[in-house]
């Protein structure tokens, strides 16, 4: 999967930021309450030189996780957030459960929309909840 531009760091916003999957990690055989997926989405930092993105050395890259579980709700149609006063409303894991069963379609995709909506939703912009990765 290629990185995805996603939106500046909260703390300077000349400091570019792109991510892709890490990891994918789901418990479908569980009961209904306990269903997730976690997407592991790894963050990279970058500033620009002379017109191109390089690597930026002061900040690691950092893992987020993204996770849909049943306790949040979504239409059934869009998968987007709704609240339990919606008519037919799912838990978000049994969602995305169903598409992936339904649906041949490619995991790249649909981790980037993930991550798209992960980032309009702000959740890579809370440093204390990810985790520094460290390259051997």
């Amino acid at each position: 999967m290629n990185l995805i531009n996603i939106s500046n760091h909260p703390s300077d916003s000349t400091i570019k930021r792109k991510a892709n999957r890490a990891g994918i990690i789901t418990d479908e055989h569980n009961a209904y309450e306990l269903k997730y997926i976690n997407l592991n989405v790894l963050v990279k930092h970058f500033k620009e030189d002379n017109g191109v993105d390089v690597a930026y050395p002061l900040i690691p890259d950092y893992v987020f996780t993204l996770r849909a579980d049943n306790s949040t709700l979504v239409d059934p149609a869009t998968g987007e957030y709704v609240d339990s006063s919606f008519p037919n409303a799912m838990g978000e894991a049994e969602y995305f459960i169903q598409v992936i069963a339904a649906n041949p379609i490619a995991i790249d995709d649909l981790s980037e929309q993930m991550i798209v909506r992960g980032d309009i939703y702000g959740r890579f912009n809370n440093y204390s909840i990810a985790r520094i990765v460290t390259w051997i």
